[in-house]
């Protein structure tokens, strides 16, 4: 979720009590229209440019969880490795950390599966909405 000066604070407040309610890790990322290039002279593609913005900062996060993804499943191997010789008290620990880290994977290629297609640039740049305008931002309010 983003956070920035024209998405309404109760909006974000509800978003992360809904999410703190339901068990769901939330990701905000600050994000701030009036500067990005462009989006103060009002042009009919500034949702494009807001989602270009804040798309660019999601593969930004997206990079760091490919990392985690092959640190989780090197260790998750490791863990296979030492079962196959562990005693029986060690056992039951590396039983409990391997069953941890293959829900973590899980979890990660559920978010992937999620985040797959959810946004896609047409490849002439024209959106299929574009006689449909956000409403003008005015930055002297607050």
């Amino acid at each position: 979720m983003a956070s920035s000066c024209s998405f309404p604070k109760r909006e974000l407040e509800e978003a992360k009590a809904f999410c703190e309610k339901n068990g769901i890790r939330q990701i905000i990322v600050e994000s701030e229209e009036l500067d990005i290039d462009g989006f103060r002279q009002n042009p009919k593609n500034r949702c494009y440019l807001c989602k270009r913005h804040l798309f660019s900062r999601l593969a930004e996060l997206a990079d760091g969880y490919m990392d985690a993804a092959v640190r989780l499943r090197m260790g998750l191997e490791e863990v296979r490795a030492e079962l196959e010789t562990a005693e029986d008290g060690r056992r039951r620990a590396l039983e409990g950390r391997a069953k941890l880290l293959r829900q973590m994977l899980k979890e990660m290629r559920d978010l992937r599966q999620l985040a797959e297609g959810y946004y896609t640039r047409p490849r002439d740049g024209t959106y299929s909405m574009s006689q449909i305008y956000a409403p003008r931002v005015d930055s002297t309010k607050q």
